[in-house]
C-alpha cells in the first residue's frame, strides 16, 4: 500500500493527521456534509447557553490587548483595523 499511495497516506506512514480520505469522502459522501451541518447547529445551540456577559468580557479583553504598533501581531491587527475602517466608511456612504 505504501507504493500505491506514494507515501502520501498519513495513516499508513503513521505520521501526522490524515486529511485526504476526509476530503475524498466529502466529495463522494453526502452524509459527511449532513454531519458537518449538525455540528454547526450544535455549536450555535451551545453558544446560546453561554453567559452573554462573560462572552462580552472576553471580547473587551481582546480589544484592550489590540496594539497595532508594538504587539507581536501588530501587522495583522493594523490590517484588521484598516479593513474595519473601510467597511465603516462604505456603510456610512450607503446610509
Amino acid at each position: 500500500m505504501m507504493e500505491v499511495f506514494d507515501k502520501r497516506c498519513a495513516l499508513i506512514n503513521k505520521e501526522g493527521a490524515c486529511h485526504q480520505c476526509t476530503e475524498l469522502n466529502g466529495i463522494f459522501n453526502p452524509k459527511q456534509n449532513a454531519q458537518e451541518e449538525a455540528v454547526k447547529i450544535q455549536m450555535v445551540r451551545d453558544a446560546e447557553k453561554k453567559d452573554k456577559e462573560h462572552l462580552f468580557d472576553l471580547r473587551i479583553t481582546v480589544m484592550k490587548e489590540v496594539d497595532p504598533f508594538t504587539s507581536p501581531a501588530a501587522e495583522l491587527q493594523l490590517h484588521h483595523l484598516e479593513f474595519d475602517r473601510k467597511v465603516m466608511d462604505r456603510h456610512l456612504e450607503v446610509a
